[in-house]
């Protein structure tokens, strides 16, 4: 007596992963079809190629300035802040180190000879 099941959000992947393949495989045929025919168009595959290829480095430079490069900056700058931090608390570290040296320093000056046994004192 179980009742049904919610596959909707499987279904939903499902249809997705079967349109990103469809599409992949659309553009791979279009891009087949341009070259094909800037082949037919200009007489030499090398050269129908190479269009191509140029074409798909603008698509991708294009595709970088728009949609990564905003986040690609902000990455950087969340690097910066964190070696920021980091520097700032390594400073904060060696200063109260020093000040922990400085102390030192005072007690094995001033209250070292106190606590030290005297000749006399020392068992023979």
């Amino acid at each position: 007596m179980n009742g049904p099941k919610n596959t909707s959000g499987a279904r939903f992947a499902l249809a997705l992963i079967f349109f990103t393949f469809a599409v992949g495989f659309a553009f791979l045929l279009l891009l087949g079809a341009g070259i094909a025919w800037l082949s037919m168009l200009t007489g030499s595959p090398i050269v129908a190629l190479t269009i191509a290829g140029c074409f798909s480095l603008i698509l991708a430079v294009v595709i970088y300035l728009v949609g990564l490069r905003k986040r690609l900056n902000r990455i950087h700058h969340d690097a910066l802040i964190i070696t920021q931090t980091g520097r700032e608390l390594h400073d904060t570290y060696q200063w109260v180190m020093d000040k922990i040296s400085l102390v030192r320093t005072f007690e094995e000056q001033f209250f070292s000879p106190l606590f030290t046994p005297k000749e006399k004192d020392r068992p023979q």
